[in-house]
């Protein structure tokens, strides 16, 4: 199943992050269920949905937009909320807001902008080749670093995402291209942002949020996965961020 439909009210899609799959979401999906009408998506090449030919944003909307609704709340995780940033600079009239979670406007440091350092990045991208299982392994364990409940974390995604297929060899390099090329940092987003960092976040830094301002809420002990960690905050986020 590539797409999980699954309660009442607003439309909210999910976009889960690299490496991951629609499974990511199911604890939180069982609380959000009760507020939303949920589409939790897995992303071309991921939990058995085809591969597209290129990493390229649009691309990979393409393949997924005549699956889902007109208009919704788009939330995005990692990866994910990519895809929503520029679902909303494509299509904002599909767009009630955008929901960003442990995301970026561009991942890789660069002068006068904190983000993952580049050689990390092509770290993976070097080890992906030798050895996907452990490359996801150790980006695993890198997601959950700082959380107080690190271990616990880690087995829960591990857990969720061994109910759905392995993500294919080519998503997984198109995914790690897009993270360290995609830039929207001087694009004015068309459409409302809403933003959720984790201050232990070791790939997207808790500075970001001096330049998102209002726009953004830190949880304080929340790692990079604060929906897994921290779910009731994250859905006291999300409903305070779709309230209007």
């Amino acid at each position: 199943m590539t797409i999980l439909r699954t309660g009442q009210g607003d439309e909210l899609v999910l976009f889960h992050g690299w490496g991951m799959n629609a499974g990511i979401f199911d604890s939180w999906v069982e609380q959000l269920q009760h507020h939303f009408r949920c589409h939790v998506v897995n992303l071309p090449g991921f939990g058995g949905r085809p591969a597209c030919s290129n990493p390229d944003l649009d691309e990979w909307l393409d393949a997924l937009m005549p699956e889902l609704p007109e208009r919704a709340y788009w939330l995005g995780w990692s990866l994910g909320g990519l895809l929503v940033q520029r679902l909303a600079q494509r299509q904002p009239e599909r767009v009630k807001a955008q929901l960003l979670v442990a995301t970026s406007p561009h991942f890789p440091a660069a002068e006068n902008w904190r983000g993952i350092q580049p050689s990390v990045l092509q770290q993976f991208t070097e080890q992906l080749h030798l050895n996907a299982d452990k490359t996801i392994e150790r980006f695993l364990a890198i997601q959950a670093m700082g959380s107080e409940t690190a271990k616990q974390d880690i087995r829960q995604i591990k857990q969720r995402l061994e109910q759905h297929p392995q993500a294919d060899s080519e998503a997984l390099q198109q995914g790690l291209t897009l993270l360290q090329q995609v830039d929207f940092r001087t694009i004015k987003s068309p459409t409302p942002q809403y933003w959720l960092l984790g201050r232990l976040d070791s790939l997207v830094p808790v500075a970001l949020a001096e330049q998102l301002g209002e726009a953004a809420t830190v949880l304080a002990k929340a790692s990079h996965a604060p929906f897994i960690s921290h779910p009731a905050e994250a859905t006291d986020w999300l409903l305070r961020a779709t309230a209007g």
